[in-house]
């Protein structure tokens, strides 16, 4: 997955609640024998609407933790190989902590 796109604080020190938004592309490969068949195929999506809040904590100098929710709308590039895209929603709702460090 690539992801481009900017993160806005609203406090001082990048640090604090803040609100962000991605444009991202993403794709999985799929090349698997499951139960004696094999299933190949490329799932790839864009989007634009992929907005995130959340809170930056700074532990230490070097070391911060930062909870986020949000959600994604994907538009999806038509499945190919044994790929349909009957079965991957377009709405996907997201929550995650990213631990990061500062060099």
């Amino acid at each position: 997955m690539v992801e481009l796109g900017n993160r806005n604080y609203f406090g001082k020190n990048r640090e604090g609640f803040y609100a962000e938004n991605f444009l991202t592309h993403g794709e999985i490969k799929f090349n698997e024998k499951i139960a004696g068949e094999i299933f190949e195929g490329k799932y790839s999506y864009w989007s634009i609407i992929n907005p995130n809040i959340g809170y930056k904590i700074q532990l230490t100098k070097n070391l911060s933790i930062d909870p986020s929710v949000g959600f994604n709308w994907k538009w999806e590039v038509r499945g190919k190989g044994d790929i349909d895209n009957k079965y991957f929603d377009n709405f996907v709702f997201k929550a995650g902590v990213r631990l990061g460090y500062t060099f």
